[in-house]
């Protein structure tokens, strides 16, 4: 089961083509039921569009690999920010990529992370 988070109806859209029937696939649209979706459902991914969390992004994150320390974590960024993205691992983000990537290379970021690599974009 893979969840995706963003408050974006288009980047939703475009994530759940992407990763068209690879998974069971839970929506989450708003950040203050994301912790306590990750804590009930245990899911293997959650695909997160940090415009989603507050300006505490980093401790969000954390706090969010903690609530759930077996979801891979991967984060669409709006730019890039190398510092954030060595922040965003530290936290326990197992992949960080641009959000206007193609479902093609979503594909490849998702299975990489589930095999246990770390993605950069």
């Amino acid at each position: 089961m893979f969840v995706i988070a963003s408050s974006e109806s288009d980047l939703l859209d475009r994530w759940r083509a992407g990763l068209g029937e690879s998974a069971t696939i839970v929506e989450m649209r708003r950040n203050d039921a994301l912790r306590e979706c990750l804590v009930r459902l245990q899911p293997q991914l959650l695909l997160l569009d940090l415009r989603l969390l507050r300006a505490a992004r980093v401790q969000e994150i954390a706090q969010l690999h903690r609530a759930s320390p077996a979801t891979s974590i991967v984060a669409a960024m709006d730019g890039c920010d190398e510092d954030l993205e060595l922040a965003l691992l530290r936290a326990g983000v197992r992949g960080a990529f641009l959000q206007d990537v193609s479902g093609e290379v979503l594909l490849k970021i998702v299975g990489a992370v589930l095999q246990g690599e770390l993605w950069i974009r």
